[in-house]
């Protein structure tokens, strides 16, 4: 291997990853987040409903 050629793998390997702030990773986890929020509250808001609707037919 030449000389030059092992000098810039050398530093290739000195260099430290640079983070460009918000990664692929955290942008879909916060997704995957928000979607089981949305999830649970549709839940809860239909679940609501439902008793609700059972709670007006047996209480007349």
């Amino acid at each position: 291997m030449s000389k030059n050629r092992r000098e810039r793998r050398q530093t290739k390997k000195d260099r430290k990853p640079v983070v460009d702030g918000i990664t692929k990773r955290d942008k879909v986890s916060c997704m995957l987040i928000f979607a089981a929020m949305f999830m649970v509250l549709f839940i809860l808001y239909f679940l609501d409903a439902i008793l609700y609707f059972f709670y007006l037919l047996f209480n007349t």
